[in-house]
């Protein structure tokens, strides 16, 4: 596996997150995980708007069919898996009630934000409104 970077996209909703993760995919030739077929349709469609040619999306549904992924060729880069929020409940079976990620510890972990009303509530905007 190389040394690349772990990266973070967080932004609001119809920003650019899954864009940007099938932009990756077409540059990387790192297929994108989903949570659902459904999902991975529009990905698939969002890629031929795009003109590019993305490996196909992997619908995995559960922790069973997550089995294997590590030994599959196209993964041994790593994987790109596309809103973790969907996906985390979907591959355990379980409301994920709260998660943490561990940026600062890891050096090879980088935060992109995407702007929009999230990054604006992450910078503070909605704690200076409930000061006043």
């Amino acid at each position: 596996m190389n040394n690349e970077k772990t990266h973070l996209i967080i932004g609001d909703r119809q920003v650019g997150k899954t864009t940007r993760l099938i932009k990756e995919s077409y540059e990387k030739g790192i297929p994108i995980i989903v949570w659902c077929n459904d999902h991975a349709k529009n990905i698939l469609n969002k890629a031929k708007e795009m003109n590019i040619s993305i490996p196909d999306p992997v619908v995995v549904t559960s922790g069973i069919n997550s089995r294997g992924l590590a030994s599959r060729p196209d993964m041994q880069n790593g994987c790109l898996i596309d809103d973790v929020d969907f996906f985390l409940p979907g591959l355990l079976g379980l409301k994920v009630v709260a998660a943490t990620a561990n940026l600062v510890n890891f050096e090879n972990t980088e935060l992109l934000t995407i702007e929009g009303q999230m990054a604006d509530r992450y910078h503070g905007e909605d704690s200076k409104n409930e000061e006043k």
